[in-house]
């Protein structure tokens, strides 16, 4: 896309303050992201409110130059940078700003898929979730995240701390049977409000089912939190969802070794 090209889009949303989401993947140049932050700092009265930039070649340098705009912007919800070529040099001050005490953003999706960030993204949000109120779904997807135990032990105590995180996607990502013993752990006893933990599959299949038993169950009585009034339990369980079904959802799969 050309600059002409983007300042044509900006000047739509800046006239359009209605406008709620605004995706532009494979198009935006390098030079482009300066001139995206400018425009969320100079454009506080636009309702936009999901930002999609992915498979661009965002970068680290793309994203410290958009960071300024977006902290000051209050109206972000949902964020999607998914294969955008970042590594930890970017999203480290991305999530450290973001989620800071001076930031107006109030972040509710942030979408990483696909990017060579490591184990330092989880020790980072360890520390993050322990503090935040406003994060309720997270993909990490194919983040080479490892099975660092230092970093895995910091994100589950994060998740202990934290109450607003309710969907956690870790796919595409050999942690190994340690860390997703302990994640199901988590799941099934202190944050049964976590309804959405995807895992690769190659983990110890009696680790596998018990992730897939507490989603369902969890699930389940977060349909009940939602529905107080219902006049029976048949009414608050979806049709065809046994409380105690052994079936799997959908999962991402990876050759096993």
């Amino acid at each position: 896309m050309e600059d002409e090209g983007l300042s044509e889009i900006l000047a739509f949303i800046g006239t359009t303050p209605d406008l709620y989401s605004l995706e532009i993947c494979d198009l935006l140049p390098l030079s482009s992201f300066s001139r995206l932050s400018t425009f969320f700092l100079s454009k506080s009265e636009s309702r936009l409110s999901n930002l999609v930039l992915d498979h661009s070649p965002v970068t680290d340098e793309g994203i410290q130059a958009l960071i300024p705009g977006l902290v000051r912007f209050p109206h972000l919800k949902h964020l999607s940078l998914n294969y955008c070529s970042l590594t930890i040099k970017g999203t480290a001050p991305l999530l450290l700003s973001l989620f800071s005490a001076t930031s107006l953003c109030c972040l509710e999706e942030l979408q990483l898929q696909g990017n060579e960030i490591g184990s330092g993204l989880l020790e980072l949000l360890g520390s993050i979730l322990a503090s935040t109120t406003t994060l309720r779904s997270i993909n990490l997807s194919d983040t080479n995240l490892g099975q660092d135990p230092v970093a895995h032990a910091a994100f589950v105590s994060g998740l202990r701390a934290n109450r607003s995180l309710t969907r956690i996607n870790l796919e595409l990502n050999d942690i190994g049977d340690a860390a997703a013993e302990q994640l199901c752990s988590i799941i099934e006893s202190e944050r049964r409000d976590i309804f959405s933990l995807r895992l690769i599959e190659r983990i110890n299949p009696s680790i596998f089912q018990r992730v897939v038993q507490a989603e369902q169950t969890n699930r389940i009585e977060s349909l009940r939190n939602e529905k107080p009034d219902s006049s029976s339990e048949e009414d608050e369980i979806p049709e065809g969802v046994a409380p105690h079904s052994t079936a799997k959802p959908h999962y991402s799969r990876l050759p096993r070794k």
